[in-house]
This record gives structure tokens, C-alpha cells and sequence, in this order.
């Protein structure tokens, strides 16, 4: 592990040194220096070396097809000949690693030459065939399924994923596919079916975003449908239940009006049409249910963007790097539901976003996030949302690595749909709490997990680590006064360093410090996959 962070750092210094030549260069000639040959490198899995300690793991190389050479070029954000810009660079890197089929990534410059500075591009493959069991234990509710997929079909990036299962409320049967590079480099496109329980979901979507700052336009298309149970509770129990028939059409086009280095100031237009209808249900013991509702807007939206990226390891993915964005992002959007368009009666809809991280000294981030939504009928607000988060990173500098990780969210509603619940349970981070413990239109919660990392990969495949952890919540039912319950335990963490779906284990032992609205108090133990926050 140190050899691999003193080859980072290495690394790292000579980027800063070509990075000031080329500023150097560009500030004194006329012509900034270009790039020159790219070097494509696509490692297996499993190096030789690490392959030879087992035949397992040349099993594992040899059912998996390396990533091609041409796939990785096509999501690079500059050419040769292109100028040297080490931006590029940096988004380049995270976009690569932002692929599910890739564990790591580097982009590094040459030392530069007759005007010229050559690339080179590393990349190693994750763990991307999927088969075998999942399953998780969330609220005292127990959670699985068999999914058989392949994330990167043939070396190319695609995914085809067949399983069956059961989540929160349903079991299910589906198929998914997954292209990201359909038609364009970074144009993603999305096919889902799954046959449920309760109904089905089908799934058709296509969008290629802003991938990069100076990306000059963005577009989306998608058409959903489900059917599926659901239900109203109240102190823990469901009070309610009904069919949700839900179907949208989406589609959205963006142009950057100002592109920079590091900034961007983008404007667009859409629509999105959805058609929400409920159905009673027998077996509750109240037949409230959601008033059907039709929307059909056509929206305007902004949005105005700060590139700035910190990179992070041994944070939520162990030993794998994340990169956590500190620029500042705003974005707004007006719509309209006309009358004219099929709609009950006209509505206006408005939402706002702000997002943004900051350096708090040697080792700690915090990053913020603020959004309202509401919608207005008739000058009404209705079914308003406003939501904040504040997320605290702080690694300390320690021969065991640990790092500190805490979340304060704060949640309001007004005049909510019927259907909108806010939860204080399990699945909220609240987690020696059994499913939909609480449930309100006010909700504060806060966390706090101590993570300690051994560093270590033991069997190239897994690495373990603990955590201590304090969550604590206060919610509100409608027209009620707050509830304040906390909870405090132990956890283990198992870090599938080689896995492209689930790169964390997590097992939780909670104690609720206070009773559940059935009296219920004490120890609960929780598995899935993924950190509570």
C-alpha cells in the first residue's frame, strides 16, 4: 500500500511539473504545446503476477474479457493534436472512473517535447460478472435475490442484467440493459423490465449529459411505466393500501450559452408528463388514498457550474478512489402545466438546487447541499419540499487509517401528496429501527461513524474494516410536535475490492435507545450491501 501511494504521489508531483512548464510554455510562445501519442494501457482484473498465487483468480481472468483499448479512447475528452490542456485530463480521469466496469483509473502527462506532450492512460478492470446471491437485512426486514449479469459485455462496456428477488414491498423478475456509448461516447441508454408481485416496471431512457464543462449541449429522453402496491403508514404499520399506476414521458435539451476552463453557464427546455393513478386497496384499515393527479409541464431551467474535484480513498469505497466535487453548482427550473395540454387545470411548478464543498482545514471536507420544489395551484403551494444537507469528511492522520464521517439532513413538507411520507427508520439511517418506525412531514437527522480501514487486501479480494456509529432523529407527523429517537453500535465492513456492483458489505449491531411506536427497543442487526450514508 505505500508503494502504490508513494507511486500516486510521484505521479502526482510530475503532473504539477508539467502542468507549470506547459503554463510557462503557453505564457511565452505562440502556440501552447500539443498532444502527442496517447498511450492506451487495459489491465485484466488480476495482474500475471497477482494471478499466479491461485487458480481462482486465472478462472477470474479468463471469464472475463478485458475492457477493448477503443472503448476507453472513446471517453476521452481530448484527441492527438488537440492542445495540451491538463483539465482535460483531470475530467478525463473521472469520468473513467465513474464507469461501473472500471476499478481504477490514472491520466497522466509525459514530460514535454519538441511542442508536443504524450499521454499515457491506465486503466484496470473491476470483478463485472455477477452471479450468485444478494441479499441484506434493513429494518428487520430481509432483503435478497439471484441476479446473473455481465457489466461489461465482450469488453465494451455494456450491461445485461437478468434476476429475481425481493426488495422492500415486492419480489421481482427482470431484465435490464445498459449501453454507455450508445450512438455518441457518453450517451447512455437504458432499457428495463421487470415483471413484480404487484405489477411491472418498464423502463426506456436516453440521455447524454454534461460530461464535461466545456460539453456544449445535453439531451434526454425517457418513457417509465409501473404498477405497483403501496401503501399509507402510520405508526409503523400500514394504514392504508393501494395501486400506484405511474407514467411518465421526459424530454430535455441543454446548450452551454458560456463554456470555460473551469465553469460553465448552461440554459435548456422540456417537458415532463406524468399521469399518477391510485387505486384502494382491501387490507388496510383505512381506505384513504392519494388523489389522482396529471401534470403536464413544459419547463425552462438553468444552471450555472464550478469545476472543482478533491479525490479521496478510504472514505465510503475502502482502498478505491472517489472524487468529491467542491464546486459550486446552481440550477433552477420553471414550469407550466397548461389546461391546454390536457391537464386538469393549469399549474406552475418551480425548483431550486445548491450544491457546494469546502476545504476545512488539513484532511476535511463539507460538503452542502440546499434544494426546494414545490408546486402552485391557484397561488397555493403544493406538496412543497425543502431539504439541506451537510456531509463532514475528515481523515485522520493515523498509522491505522480511520476517518470520520458525519450527516446533519434537515427535511420540511408542506401540504404533501398523500403518497409523500418522510421516514425516520432503517433505510433513513436510523438503523436499530425497524422499517417505517416513524413517519412525518418534518425530519432531522444526524449521523455519526467512526471508520477504521486495516489497508489491507487479503486474498486480493477482500478488505475488512470496522466502524462505531450514533444516529439520532427527530420527526414530526402533520400537525404534530417532534419525536427524538437515537440509536448507538458496532459494524463491520467488508470492502469487494475487485467488485464493479457492490464495492461495500456493510454489518450493523444497533441499539435503540428508545421504544418503536409497538414498544419494540433494544438490539437489531443489519447487512446489505453499500454504507448507511
Amino acid at each position: 500500500m505505500k508503494g502504490s501511494r508513494f507511486r500516486a504521489l510521484a505521479a502526482r508531483a510530475r503532473n504539477c511539473l508539467v502542468v507549470w512548464l506547459f503554463l510557462e510554455t503557453a505564457a511565452s510562445a505562440e502556440e501552447p504545446p500539443r498532444i502527442g501519442a496517447i498511450t492506451v494501457e487495459t489491465r485484466e482484473v488480476f495482474s500475471g503476477e497477482e494471478a499466479s498465487r491461485g487458480w481462482l483468480y486465472g478462472v477470474a481472468d479468463a471469464l472475463h474479457t478485458t475492457t477493448r483499448e477503443s472503448v476507453v479512447r472513446r471517453f476521452l475528452l481530448f484527441a492527438e493534436g488537440d492542445p495540451f490542456d491538463p483539465v482535460l485530463l483531470e475530467e478525463s480521469e473521472r469520468n473513467l472512473r465513474l464507469l461501473g466496469f472500471i476499478k481504477s483509473a490514472s491520466v497522466t502527462a509525459g514530460w514535454a517535447h519538441d511542442g508536443v506532450v504524450d499521454i499515457i492512460v491506465v486503466t484496470q478492470d473491476a470483478l463485472t460478472l455477477q452471479i450468485g446471491v444478494s441479499g441484506g437485512s434493513i429494518g428487520g426486514r430481509l432483503l435478497g435475490g439471484l441476479k446473473l449479469g455481465e457489466h461489461n459485455l465482450f469488453g465494451t462496456g455494456r450491461e445485461l442484467t437478468v434476476g429475481f428477488g425481493k426488495e422492500m414491498q415486492r419480489s421481482f423478475r427482470s431484465i435490464e440493459l445498459r449501453d454507455p456509448s450508445l450512438f455518441a461516447a457518453y450517451g447512455v441508454g437504458h432499457l428495463l423490465y421487470a415483471s413484480n408481485s404487484d405489477g411491472a416496471d418498464r423502463v426506456l431512457e436516453y440521455q447524454r449529459p454534461f460530461y464535461s464543462v466545456r460539453t456544449p449541449w445535453a439531451v434526454e429522453l425517457g418513457a417509465r411505466a409501473i404498477s405497483q402496491r403501496d401503501a399509507i403508514y402510520s405508526g409503523g404499520q400500514a394504514s392504508s393500501l393501494y395501486r400506484h399506476q405511474w407514467t411518465q414521458l421526459t424530454g430535455r435539451y441543454a446548450v452551454a450559452v458560456r463554456r470555460a476552463s473551469r465553469d460553465a453557464l448552461r440554459i435548456g427546455v422540456g417537458l415532463d408528463w406524468r399521469d399518477d393513478r391510485f387505486v384502494s386497496l382491501p387490507g388496510g384499515s383505512s381506505e384513504v388514498r392519494p388523489s389522482d393527479r396529471k401534470f403536464h409541464y413544459v419547463f425552462l431551467e438553468g444552471e450555472a457550474v464550478h469545476n472543482d474535484f478533491v479525490k479521496l480513498d478510504y472514505v465510503n469505497r475502502d482502498l478505491r478512489v472517489e472524487d468529491f466535487s467542491l464546486g459550486r453548482r446552481v440550477a433552477v427550473r420553471l414550469g407550466v402545466s397548461p389546461a391546454a395540454l390536457g391537464a386538469p387545470r393549469t399549474t406552475e411548478m418551480a425548483r431550486l438546487q445548491w450544491d457546494e464543498g469546502f476545504r476545512v482545514g488539513r484532511g476535511s471536507i463539507l460538503l452542502v447541499t440546499a434544494s426546494g420544489e414545490t408546486r402552485l395551484d391557484g397561488g397555493q403551494a403544493g406538496n412543497a419540499v425543502l431539504d439541506a444537507r451537510l456531509l463532514f469528511v475528515h481523515r485522520f492522520e493515523t498509522s491505522v487509517t480511520q476517518t470520520l464521517v458525519s450527516r446533519l439532513a434537515f427535511t420540511r413538507g408542506w401540504n404533501l401528496d398523500g403518497d409523500t411520507q418522510f421516514f425516520a427508520d432503517g433505510t433513513a439511517g436510523l438503523r436499530a429501527y425497524r422499517l417505517y418506525a416513524f413517519e412525518g412531514d418534518r425530519r432531522i437527522l444526524w449521523n455519526v461513524e467512526h471508520r477504521i480501514f486495516s489497508g489491507q487486501e487479503m486474498f486480493q479480494l477482500v478488505s475488512p474494516g470496522a466502524a462505531v456509529f450514533v444516529d439520532a432523529a427527530a420527526i414530526a407527523p402533520r400537525g404534530g410536535s417532534f419525536r427524538i429517537k437515537a440509536d448507538a453500535g458496532i459494524g463491520l465492513r467488508f470492502a469487494i475490492t475487485r467488485a464493479a456492483s457492490v464495492p461495500i458489505l456493510r454489518v450493523d449491531l444497533g441499539y435503540a435507545l428508545q421504544p418503536d411506536p409497538r414498544g419494540r427497543r433494544g438490539w437489531l442487526l443489519s447487512f446489505s450491501g453499500g454504507q448507511a450514508f
